[in-house]
């Protein structure tokens, strides 16, 4: 017999050889992969309450389609005014839009409508404006309004954005 040193190597050693062959290492492995993929629901759910885990970007764009050509009034007093919507919202979305020219004398001309875009789907809009002749400076805006998730947010809230361009 040995001293009680050696019997504990002796043990140690017989232990580790059947507890620690590869082929228990990948069980091992195999069982934490399958106890994370059955609990992902609840792991991310946790971690999406603490704010952890990225969410998405929910962006709305709106610009003016023809930037190099607005505010253009034809001979008759036709005025076109074309924008674009683009929803980046991570969800369908609908808008409100509302446009409106203002002349100096105070005369306000208002055009409304109204559009429902799915996800990472856009929108061109034209509308034709009739304006007095000669046209006076005037002041051409739209306003969009929408519900929309605000970073950090469950719930959607309502939002406002609005362009505009001088003729």
């Amino acid at each position: 017999m040995g001293t009680a040193l050696q019997r504990f190597r002796r043990r140690k050693a017989s232990l580790c050889g059947k507890l620690c062959s590869p082929w228990v290492s990948y069980v091992i492995i195999a069982a934490a992969a399958v106890l994370s993929i059955g609990n992902w629901g609840l792991v991310s759910g946790v971690l999406y309450g603490w704010q952890v885990l990225p969410r998405p970007e929910r962006v709305t764009e709106l610009y003016f389609t023809d930037a190099q050509h607005r505010g253009t009034t034809d001979a008759s007093g036709m005025h076109r005014v074309a924008f674009t919507v683009h929803n980046a919202e991570h969800r369908t979305t609908r808008y409100n839009y509302t446009i409106i020219t203002s002349i100096p004398e105070h005369r306000l001309q208002v055009t409304q409508g109204s559009l429902t875009l799915g996800h990472d789907s856009h929108q061109d809009i034209v509308r034709i404006l009739a304006m007095p002749t000669p046209t006076p400076r005037a002041k051409v805006q739209v306003t969009l309004h929408y519900y929309a998730i605000s970073p950090g947010k469950d719930r959607a809230t309502m939002r406002t954005q609005s362009i505009h361009y001088w003729i």
